[in-house]
């Protein structure tokens, strides 16, 4: 029981639960492999929504 509670006061600990808080903050605003709606789709939302993304992606030989 002791060695819990010193593992408590540690770093890797009080890392691990900022890290934990953090998730379920952001958990509301992110959705993962959401497949109900087309790429195509999202992307002509976004348009109409006015967002400019800065995001380039190359595609070819490296």
């Amino acid at each position: 029981m002791l060695q819990e509670i010193k593992r408590v006061f540690s770093k890797d600990y009080q890392e691990d639960i900022r890290y934990l808080e953090f998730k379920n903050l952001m958990r509301p605003y992110v959705k993962l492999k959401n497949e109900s709606e087309k790429i195509d789709e999202k992307v002509e939302r976004l348009k109409t929504l006015g967002y400019i993304s800065d995001c380039h992606i190359k595609v070819g030989e490296f």
